[in-house]
């Protein structure tokens, strides 16, 4: 999509949701949609002083870091809001200026996962509230890296039961709908992609099935990112989270 401004082309690329379109949510620092005209983020001063500022993205699709450079102006900032990019609605929110995630550091700059934009969530108290309902079946695509070495929640409706994904105690990442299913998994920056449908349920990583079989049949609604409420909220950078309330097997890839 080629749009004439002032003698300039902007040139927009189909991106993600075009080409698998349908999302429930979608979270990410870089544009999923052509057609998407909001902003990545809102962001805030971590010390909570100021208003707050909202950061779109730059003539390629990726995070305006320039943007959100010259918002910082040398402070820390953190995300009160992460705009879902689906058309559903269903922005990811903390009103609670000490559980925001981290975006950009004040000495460092723009927080950084193998050279990209991350949101962090540098410590156990940090999560978003998506309020976001999830149906069987429904598939979840995940980049993240965990900085936390025991049990977490990257997924999780507050608490069991309902749908949860995270890692356990026992080394292995796991999938509950009611029952769980594990297997051991890297714990370097990866791509998550599961379909959770019952005994059908599958669970991939960096492309490579770890594990399938029955997670259950329970549904949930209001989950979280980050957040399970039993001390195991997740620690670590997300770049981006997007959810489907259908089985999206034929388009994992």
């Amino acid at each position: 999509i080629e749009t004439n401004i002032g003698g300039y082309y902007d040139i927009v690329l189909p991106g993600l949701l075009d080409e698998n379109p349908g999302a429930a949510a979608a979270y990410s620092l870089r544009r999923l949609s052509s057609t998407y005209t909001g902003s990545a983020v809102r962001v805030q001063r971590a010390d909570n002083v100021g208003g707050t500022t909202d950061i779109g993205f730059d003539g390629y699709g990726d995070l305006d870091t320039a943007a959100l450079t010259t918002a910082a102006a040398g402070n820390s900032m953190v995300v009160v809001t992460w705009f879902d990019q689906s058309g559903s609605g269903n922005d990811a929110t903390q009103g609670t200026s000490a559980n925001r995630p981290k975006i950009y550091d004040g000495t460092t700059g723009v927080v950084l996962e193998n050279g990209k934009p991350a949101v962090d969530m540098i410590d156990t108290s940090d999560f978003l509230d998506a309020n976001l309902s999830l149906t069987q079946p429904c598939t979840i695509v995940s980049v993240n890296k965990a900085e936390y070495t025991g049990a977490y929640s990257l997924i999780s409706r507050g608490g069991i039961p309902g749908i949860w994904y995270g890692y356990l105690n026992n080394g292995n990442y796991g999938v509950y709908a009611g029952s769980w299913l594990t297997a051991s998994g890297s714990a370097n920056q990866r791509l998550d992609a599961f379909v959770i449908d019952g005994s059908s349920t599958e669970l991939y990583q960096n492309s490579s099935l770890l594990t399938s079989g029955n997670a259950g049949t329970a549904n949930s609604t209001g989950n979280d990112i980050g957040n399970n409420n039993t001390n195991q909220n997740f620690t670590g950078t997300i770049q981006e989270l997007i959810f489907y309330n259908s089985d999206q097997s034929s388009n994992r890839t």
